[in-house]
Order: C-alpha cells, then structure tokens, then sequence
C-alpha cells in the first residue's frame, strides 16, 4: 500500500488516528511531501545515471572505433612493408596485439609458419641471441631505451640484426606501439655475398674439370656431383643425380660404389681401384678414386685411362714385331737397359 514509505510510514499512521483532525491533516501533508521529495530525487539520480552510462557507452564506441580504425592502419602499414629490405615485428599497446611484416618468417629460415606471439620469434633464433633479445625488448617495454644488436637464426646460421624503437600515435602524448625492424646485417650480408661469389667460381671451375667430381655425406650418398659427372650417369641434372642416387661406378665396385668410399673414410688416405666403365656408350679405362673430407664426408673423382690403355697395348704391339724380326737374324743381339739388365736376346745370342 506504500510503495514509497515502507514500514516506517504505516506505524507513524496508527499515531495519525489518535491526533485530532487538523493535525493528521498536517501530518498527512508532510508525509506526502517527504515522499514527493525521495521520488524527485531518486528520478534525477536516474536520470543522472542513464546519462552517463550512454555517455560512457559513446566513448567506449568511440574507442572501439578508434581502436579498429588503428588495427586497419596497422595492417595496411604491415602490408606496405611487404616489399622492403627486412621484416618488423610490433607490439601494439592499444590492442596488446603482437604482429609482424608478411615477409618475416622467411626471413628466420620459417616460412610455413606464422610467428604468433614474441617467444615464437624467439625460438627461430640461438639460445643466448633469444635471451639477450628478451633483455633488449623488455627494456624497450618498460622504459623506451632504444636499442640494436646481432643475432643469429637457428636456420642456416644466418647472421640478422635487430633494430627495437617506439612509435607513437598521433596526437597522442604515449608510446603506440613498440617496434623490432630485423636485417640482414650487413658485414655479414657483404661475407654472404663474397661467399656466394666464391661458391659460383668454385661451382664453374668443378663443372669446366673433364673428369666427373663427387661428394659424399656421411651416409656415403651422392650430395653433389659436376656436369660431367651429371653427363657420364645421363642424367638430366644434379638434383636427378641425388634423387636417384646414380652412382658413376655402382655397376662394377662392391655396395653400389660406396665401398671404397667407406675404405676410404676408414684409412683416412686417399684409396683408389681401376675398372672399365661404360661412358657415353664408349668402354673406358678409369681410375676410381675416393679420398676422406670431413664430418665422415667423402669426395671422389674418376680418371680416364684409356688413352694410356691403348698406348701401352700400341706399345706392346711395337716391342713384339721388332723382337720377332731380331729373331729372325743370324747375328747375337742382346739389349740392357740403363742399370745394365739384359732385357732381350735373340736365338743366335
């Protein structure tokens, strides 16, 4: 029955019925206002409250705005980034994203997977790069302090240099995102380079050789072999050579050619065997020689002695003829070679 005065107000009534009539009137009367004034009060206070919840509801859509609007920015900035030299990885503050350049997992030797969070960047590089990285961005995080320093991937070896800064957004007095831009370093890029150009020079005096060259791994299968090499096993390239592992003298040597290979690496000199090998549809006479390199590697190489072969059978011929004629003659003969050896004589000697 009352809805707005509660208990307290039904037991000042029953002290109403006892008081005379114009003092119940007054009393009524101000019970009325009392009640009149609460409800004013708990209507402004609402009214007061709906105004600032719509009011932080419009600047929590504001912010959501703004907050989408930076992360488009940050993607078309990240998508821009594709083209140039290194990669970046970010820490945007706002969203607490992590993100990074498209081109960065290749970078670190990764490119079937995406770099999630900080730590699997991290884990692309050697141990104690991986921590001093940590270090260096979280002082980054904390106090802004700039910094750059060498790493190196876990993939390949290859040396990186990593370049931590901070940006801010515009208009905005704090820092917006913290950013890590990795490199190739460049003394290291430039020892790269030299390197390459040394490996090609390397590459064409091996492939200009007439004779097939060939290394070994540590399981005694072809890792790379020269043109000849490539031509003599009539394949069609080096990558058909290790696909097939086409070996130049598995027909004729023991374990498909690898036995002297492994004779070789347990000597640890140079071991060689001769056999008369098949070549461009031609038998030839060749040298098969396979010597130790390291990391239980192998190289080997094959020399053709046909020629050699004929000469010495020319040879042959020659020395038979001419001692078939003296001994046809009446007359002794006898031959001595320099240390005075008798190497021939005749019937009439």
């Amino acid at each position: 029955m009352y809805p707005l005065i509660g208990r307290a107000s039904i037991a000042g009534a029953a002290v109403l019925v006892a008081m005379p009539a114009d003092a119940q009137g007054l009393a009524q009367s101000g019970a009325f206002s009392a009640s009149l004034i609460l409800a004013a009060a708990l209507f402004v206070v609402a009214l007061i409250a709906t105004g600032l919840f719509f009011a932080a509801r419009r600047r929590a859509d504001r912010a959501e705005a703004a907050l989408a609007e930076s992360e488009r920015e940050l993607d078309r900035f990240l998508a821009a980034t594709e083209g140039v030299g290194g990669g970046f990885f970010l820490f945007d503050k706002a969203s607490g994203r992590q993100t990074h350049s498209p081109n960065l997992p290749a970078l670190m030797g990764d490119a079937e997977h995406d770099l999630l969070r900080f730590t699997d960047l991290r884990a692309l590089l050697a141990p104690a790069d991986s921590r001093k990285l940590n270090a260096a961005a979280g002082k980054l995080h904390d106090t802004g302090e700039r910094f750059s320093t060498k790493v190196e991937r876990l993939a390949g070896g290859r040396a990186l240099r990593v370049t931590g800064f901070s940006v801010r957004g515009a208009g905005s007095a704090g820092t917006a995102a913290d950013v890590l831009w990795i490199h190739d370093d460049p003394d290291s890029a430039e020892e790269a380079a030299q390197l390459e150009d040394r490996c090609g020079q390397l590459r064409s005096l091996l492939d200009g050789l007439p004779l097939p060259v060939w290394l070994r791994g540590d399981t005694l299968e072809i890792e790379d072999a020269n043109r000849p090499y490539v031509r003599a096993v009539e394949a069609g390239s080096v990558a058909e050579v290790t696909d097939r592992g086409l070996e130049f003298a598995g027909s004729v040597i023991a374990d498909q050619g690898r036995a002297l290979a492994e004779y070789a690496r347990r000597s640890g000199v140079p071991e060689s065997e001769q056999h008369h090998i098949v070549v461009d549809g031609s038998r030839r006479l060749m040298d098969v020689v396979e010597f130790p390199v390291s990391d239980g590697q192998t190289g080997g190489y094959a020399l053709d002695r046909t020629e050699v072969e004929e000469a010495e059978s020319e040879l042959a011929r020659h020395l038979t003829a001419h001692a078939e004629v003296l001994e046809l003659l009446a007359t002794a003969i006898a031959i001595f070679d320099p240390g005075r050896k008798m190497r021939f004589f005749n019937s009439a000697y």
